[in-house]
């Protein structure tokens, strides 16, 4: 869960920087640094149908939170396809799926 906080705090950085020039700079490295070594990472721990295994755990569903919208991207999907999957599964959870449709 390390690795999602940390990708969460560098997302937020980027968001609310007033320096429209370290913006530019911080989303850049968020973007071709931290996205990539984060989603690699993830991937790689992918041990079934979820992050841990074939059960959802608050990982799984914190990860959904942070990364759901970056996994929207069709490059995203094709790289770090097991980890996309694993959002994928969150997405479907019963209640999830009905918070979904209400928020």
């Amino acid at each position: 869960m390390d690795a999602v906080a940390d990708y969460h705090t560098k997302f937020f950085e980027c968001l609310f920087e007033k320096d429209e020039a370290k913006k530019a700079e911080k989303t850049k490295d968020l973007n071709e640094k931290h996205t990539p070594l984060i989603l690699g990472k993830l991937n790689d721990m992918v041990a079934g149908k979820f992050l841990y295994g074939d059960s959802p755990t608050w990982v799984d569903l914190g990860a959904y939170l942070v990364f759901n919208d970056v996994a929207k991207d069709d490059n995203i999907q094709k790289t770090y396809g097991k980890f996309c999957g694993v959002l994928k599964e969150v997405e479907n959870l019963p209640n999830i799926k009905a918070w979904i449709e209400k928020r």
